[in-house]
């Protein structure tokens, strides 16, 4: 049993065919055009599954080389496969921080 993004209605979700359904309606939705599909999925999906299983390993793969070749310059092709994942997660974690910096400073001196 989950709260239904869509509808805001608790509903058993009983398999995974279930929560792909549920993932299509809430794709079709109006406001997934406004928003944009992943801060829509990234807002609804914990309402009636866990995003871990959903995404695959190699989405994050996909997703962190993406991160790597646009914030740290780092060229597509063997050079990625080169880099080890612990100075990828330190970077990563890096620039996490002071993105956290960053917007915890704009709002003290709005």
């Amino acid at each position: 049993m989950a709260q239904s993004p869509i509808t805001g209605k608790r509903k058993e979700f009983k398999t995974k065919n279930d929560v792909l359904d549920e993932i299509i309606k809430i794709i079709k939705q109006p406001e997934t055009e406004k928003y944009g599909l992943g801060q829509t999925l990234y807002y609804n999906l914990p309402f009636f599954s866990n995003p871990n299983i959903l995404i695959r390993d190699w989405q994050v793969e996909m997703i962190n080389d993406y991160y790597l070749c646009k914030n740290f310059n780092v060229p597509l092709g063997n050079n990625l496969d080169n880099l080890s994942s612990f100075r990828t997660d330190c970077f990563i974690l890096i620039e996490n921080e002071f993105n956290k910096i960053e917007k915890f400073n704009i709002k003290e001196n709005a």
